[in-house]
C-alpha cells in the first residue's frame, strides 16, 4: 500500500468562481454596511467603499492609498475636479462588473480617463461612436482631442470628413473653432456631395472654398484676413479649383484687402505639378470610391473578326475618379438581318467625347448624319444637370444587340438597338450614389461593318468608411485589475478542474 502511495502525483485545484465569489461578498459587505473603511467625498455626496478593493479595483486608488501621500491616513477623502454621479456609477461598476452607458456620456468619459479605468472609457467611446451622427460628430471630434484619445478622435474626423456636406449646411458649422474646421477640411477622406452623388476633383475644392468664405464672413471682421490666409494654406487646395474660380476669388474683398491672401491665390493661379507644394501637391484621395464592373458581354468565340480588333478602355482619359457619362450617340446597325450595336460616342464629365466604332456609314459625306445607309438608325441623349446614369439593360449574343439605360431623374433611355440575345440587368454593388463612370470593350468588324463586343459598363459608388457597421472596432480594452469573469458570460467550466 505505501508503495502503491508513492507513486500518487500531487494534485493542483483551480476554483473559477474564486474570483466571482470574491467580487460578490465585497458588493454584499458594501450593500449591507459592513468593513467599510474609506468614504470618497465629491461635493455633497459621499460614496463609502473598500479601501483593499479599491486598490486592487484601480492604479489610481492603489497609488492614493499606498503611498506618502496624505489620503493614505485618511478615512474620509475629498475628491475635486471629478463629477460626483459618474464616480459613483464606476465605483457601481468596480463591486458588479457592469456600467451602463447613456446618450449623456461624456462627464462619465471624463472620469473615467482621469482615473484610468480602462473598461469604462473604451465602453463610453464605443457608445459614442456606434450613435454618432452629424448632430454629435463635432462634439465627440472635440471631446477626443481634447481627452487625448486618439482611437475616439480618428474615426470621428473621418465621419465628419465624409459627411462634410451636411455639416457645411447647418449653422452649428460656423460655431465649430477654427483649429477644428482646419483639421477636418483638411482631411484627404473630405468629400462632397450633390444630389446624393460624389462631385469630381474640381468641384470639391471649389465647395471647400465655398464653406470656408461662408465661415470666414461669420467671423468677427477682424479675424477675417488672418483666419483666411490660415484656410487657403492648410485646409483649401487651391491649385484644383478651376482658374475662373480663382479669378473671381481675387476680387473677393477679404483677398483684395490682404496682400498676403493675393499672393496665395496668384500662386495657385500660377502652380505646377513641379512646384510640389505640401498639401496643395495631390488632390484628395476619395477613398470611399469603388468601382465595379460587370462580366463582358457577347464574349463568344463564334465571332470571327474580319479586321484586327480594336480594345478600348475609356478609363484612360482622366485621372479623375469621380468621372461619369454624361451622354452617348449610339449607331444600330444590321447583322444576320437583326439589329446590334455598331458604333458608340461616349461624352463624359471631363469634357472628352469618344468614338468606339463607325458613327456614320454612308455613301455620300460622312459628317451627315443624313447620309446613314438605309439599314442605319443613329440615336443621341444627353442628361440634365446633376443626372447619372444608375443602372442599364444590356441585349447581348453574338454582339451588343441592344442598351437601355436608368437615369437618378427618373427617366428611362432607350431601348437603342434590337431586342435579340440575352437579357442583362446590370447595376453596381451596393453603396452611396451609383452611378456608370465608363465603358470598356472592343470593336469587330464582321459582314464588312463595325460591331461592339466584349462590353463592360464600369460603375463607381460610394461607401462610408465611418459607418458604425464597418467602422474598425475600438482598439483592444485594457483588462480591469480585478476581471469580473462572469461579465464576459462564456461556457462555465466543470466546478473543479484538476492540473496534474
Amino acid at each position: 500500500m505505501a508503495a502503491d502511495r508513492d507513486i500518487i502525483p500531487n494534485c493542483v485545484y483551480e476554483d473559477p468562481e474564486c474570483g466571482k465569489t470574491i467580487i460578490d461578498r465585497f458588493r454584499q459587505h458594501r450593500d449591507n454596511g459592513l468593513y467599510l473603511d474609506v468614504t470618497l467625498k465629491v461635493g455633497n455626496q459621499s460614496i463609502r467603499a473598500h479601501r483593499a478593493f479599491l486598490a486592487a479595483f484601480s492604479d489610481y486608488f492603489a497609488n492614493m492609498f499606498g503611498g506618502k501621500l496624505q489620503e493614505s491616513r485618511e478615512n474620509e477623502i475629498t475628491m475635486k475636479d471629478i463629477d460626483a454621479v459618474s464616480l459613483s456609477r464606476i465605483i457601481d461598476y468596480a463591486y458588479s462588473g457592469r456600467i451602463e452607458v447613456v446618450p449623456d456620456t461624456e462627464n462619465l468619459l471624463r472620469t473615467s480617463n482621469y482615473l484610468v479605468i480602462d473598461f469604462v472609457q473604451a465602453s463610453c467611446c464605443d457608445f459614442l461612436l456606434k450613435t454618432m451622427g452629424t448632430s454629435t460628430v463635432v462634439s465627440v471630434l472635440q471631446l477626443g482631442v481634447e481627452l487625448g484619445l486618439k482611437h475616439l478622435a480618428d474615426p470621428a474626423q473621418l465621419y465628419a470628413a465624409e459627411h462634410i456636406s451636411q455639416l457645411a449646411s447647418n449653422d452649428s458649422f460656423l460655431e465649430i473653432s477654427s483649429d477644428l474646421l482646419i483639421t477636418i477640411l483638411s482631411d484627404d477622406n473630405l468629400v462632397f456631395t450633390e444630389n446624393g452623388f460624389v462631385v469630381g476633383v474640381s468641384r470639391q475644392e471649389q465647395l471647400v472654398l465655398d464653406a470656408v468664405l461662408r465661415y470666414v464672413n461669420h467671423r468677427p471682421e477682424q479675424e477675417h484676413c488672418q483666419l483666411l490666409s490660415l484656410f487657403l494654406q492648410k485646409a483649401v487646395r487651391l491649385p484644383f479649383c478651376p482658374p475662373d474660380r480663382l479669378n473671381l476669388l481675387l476680387a473677393d474683398r477679404l483677398v483684395a484687402k490682404s496682400p498676403e491672401n493675393l499672393a496665395i491665390v496668384e500662386k495657385a493661379l500660377n502652380w505646377t505639378v513641379e512646384s510640389g507644394d505640401g498639401v496643395w501637391s495631390v488632390p484628395r484621395s476619395l477613398g470611399g470610391l469603388n468601382i465595379y464592373s460587370y462580366r463582358r458581354l457577347a464574349d463568344t468565340p463564334a465571332v470571327r473578326p474580319e479586321t484586327p480588333s480594336v480594345s478600348f478602355d475609356d478609363s484612360t482619359l482622366s485621372g479623375d475618379k469621380s468621372m461619369y457619362v454624361t451622354g452617348m450617340a449610339i449607331r444600330t446597325r444590321r447583322w444576320d438581318g437583326r439589329p446590334v450595336i455598331g458604333g458608340m460616342k461616349i461624352f463624359y464629365s471631363t469634357g472628352d467625347a469618344v468614338e468606339h466604332g463607325v458613327m456614320v456609314r454612308a455613301a455620300g459625306s460622312p459628317e451627315d448624319p443624313s447620309n446613314l445607309i438605309a439599314d442605319d438608325t443613329l440615336e443621341e441623349f444627353h442628361l440634365e444637370d446633376g443626372e447619372r446614369i444608375t443602372s442599364a439593360t444590356v441585349r447581348a449574343g453574338f454582339l451588343i444587340d441592344g442598351i437601355m439605360f436608368d437615369t437618378s431623374h427618373g427617366r428611362t433611355l432607350g431601348l437603342y438597338g434590337g431586342q435579340g440575345g440575352g437579357e442583362h440587368k446590370i447595376k453596381s454593388e451596393s453603396g452611396s450614389g451609383v452611378y456608370l463612370s465608363y465603358v470598356k470593350g472592343r470593336v469587330d468588324v464582321t459582314q464588312r461593318d463595325t460591331a461592339v463586343r466584349l462590353l463592360e459598363l464600369v460603375w463607381v459608388y460610394y461607401k462610408f468608411q465611418s459607418e458604425p457597421d464597418k467602422q474598425k472596432p475600438v482598439p483592444a480594452r485594457t483588462k480591469p485589475t480585478h476581471i469580473p469573469p462572469y461579465v464576459c458570460r462564456l461556457p462555465r467550466p466543470p466546478p473543479c478542474a484538476m492540473l496534474v
